[in-house]
């Protein structure tokens, strides 16, 4: 039999933002009834990387899970696609995108539903997924950001004359601005990253030392 299944996706492959309530659609084609595989060993839960036509014999600490593709959860329906045997090999196709600092990136356009989803299972055999998601920002991103957050504390915290709020506000406009530039600009797109933090002037650093007391660089910054 085949069945649609319509799922949320990530505003992007790999990141972890469902803010624009994106959907996609994958096709489930196979038998009408399969059966999963799961392993319990100690606190650890696996789901066996394929599907069976028929029930399988059950070792120790092992479960048969069968669903009926007619009435499966999303979860388990989601599993069935992920986990069935591919009749051909998935022919992935890439849209080119060029980064802010003019190299490219080769975007998989066309991911299956196995990009954006693991399986995994509770002890008792219910199925569930897990959004995979690559934690790798850009290096550019905490020094920026460390520096935003210091010139944004300064303007809290100081009266400045005219003059120099009007400096001071320039340089955060353009850190603020590289900021919002590589929050997206992930490491995986890259196969180097310059350092390209702009740095605070000069005269506005010798403006902040005559502060009392100066104020440091963030240990940790909010992202």
């Amino acid at each position: 039999m085949e069945k649609t299944l319509t799922i949320k996706i990530p505003n992007e492959l790999w990141v972890n933002d469902f803010s624009e309530n994106k959907t996609a659609d994958f096709i489930y084609s196979g038998p009408d009834k399969i059966w999963f595989l799961v392993e319990k060993t100690g606190v650890s839960v696996m789901v066996s990387p394929v599907t069976y036509i028929a029930e399988p014999q059950v070792g120790e600490n092992q479960v048969a899970v069968p669903v009926e593709i007619a009435t499966a959860t999303e979860a388990e329906l989601a599993a069935a696609i992920i986990l069935q045997p591919e009749l051909a090999p998935h022919q992935y196709t890439h849209t080119k995108q060029i980064n802010y600092d003019d190299s490219v990136y080769y975007a998989i356009s066309n991911p299956k539903l196995n990009d954006y989803y693991d399986v995994v299972s509770s002890q008792t055999g219910v199925l569930s997924l897990v959004s995979i998601v690559k934690n790798e920002p850009n290096p550019n991103l905490t020094p920026a950001l460390q520096k935003q957050q210091l010139i944004e504390k300064y303007l809290a915290d100081n009266e400045f004359s005219a003059e120099d709020r009007t400096k001071v506000e320039a340089y955060l406009a353009v850190i603020s601005a590289y900021v919002n530039k590589v929050k997206t600009a992930y490491k995986w797109k890259f196969i180097t990253i310059a350092n390209d933090v702009p740095e605070i002037p000069g005269e506005l650093m010798a403006l902040f030392n005559t502060l009392t007391p100066p104020v440091a660089v963030p240990a940790t910054v909010q992202t």
